[in-house]
């Protein structure tokens, strides 16, 4: 486990809907890469709303954004444009050990009751390209083959074209209706992470969602953010951006 997932000992999901197969589509709240989560542990021990603890796998294997080209391409694989969405919500696959009702928030830490609150917001990224996550992983991956190109790897070139090619494309595709981001709210005392779920549209950049966030009584005006750290062949790293502004709070 790497220095800076070690300040950030508690992995916290959301669950936001199951797939045919039995496994739970969810969303990496807490600032650790997708990928990070899947290399620290294969399970956790979870709890929900305070009730006995489930045991929960990540058995996703983690994947570059960009897709391989070439005949290795399976046609289950997915496409460039869902790799980027995948990337922009830090989504992963998790199995659990009894059936959960979704959408909710698994967390290692003890008794951490969440809140679930149905809000007006105005979103702040104006694509995928945008987003912190979408950001760590271009970061990550664009630096990678760097490095090994400029040892000499010249092969890996068109590979580093890949990522830049992404990085357009995303910044061509907004961030739409059913989208589940990764969010959290800083105090003095703690940071509260959750996810933010987009349902409706009004404008261009205001929606309805509903927002599970871990324990913590929000107002309007409060700024949703997004923190995500990783650790970059012993460097650490971090992006922190802005992801929404509470407008209002649905009463009842």
């Amino acid at each position: 486990m790497t220095e800076e997932t070690q300040a950030v000992r508690a992995v916290v999901f959301a669950l936001t809907g199951r797939t045919q197969t039995g496994s739970y589509q969810a969303v990496v709240c807490s600032p650790h890469r997708r990928s990070d989560v899947t290399m620290l542990e294969s399970s956790w021990n979870l709890r929900f709303d305070g009730r006995a603890s489930s045991v929960v796998r990540c058995s996703t294997v983690p994947l570059e954004t960009v897709t391989h080209h070439a005949d290795a391409k399976l046609s289950q694989d997915p496409s460039d444009d869902d790799l980027i969405r995948i990337a922009g919500e830090n989504s992963t696959e998790l199995f659990s050990s009894e059936q959960v009702q979704t959408p909710c928030l698994l967390s290692e830490r003890v008794n951490k009751i969440g809140s679930r609150l149905s809000l007006r917001v105005r979103l702040h990224p104006k694509s995928w390209a945008d987003t912190a996550d979408f950001q760590a992983e271009q970061s990550y991956w664009i630096t990678h083959y760097e490095r090994r190109i400029a040892l000499g790897n010249d092969y890996l070139k068109p590979r580093l074209e890949d990522y830049r090619i992404e990085n357009d494309r995303a910044k061509e595709i907004s961030i739409p209706v059913g989208a589940a981001l990764p969010v959290s709210i800083r105090s003095l005392e703690e940071t509260d992470y959750g996810c933010l779920i987009l349902n409706e549209q009004f404008s261009k950049d205001e929606f309805s969602a509903e927002l599970l966030i871990s324990g913590r009584n929000i107002s309007n005006g409060v700024k949703l953010e997004r923190e995500v750290r990783w650790n970059d062949e012993g460097e650490a790293k971090a992006i922190l951006s802005s992801v929404a502004t509470v407008l209002q709070i649905a009463v009842g």
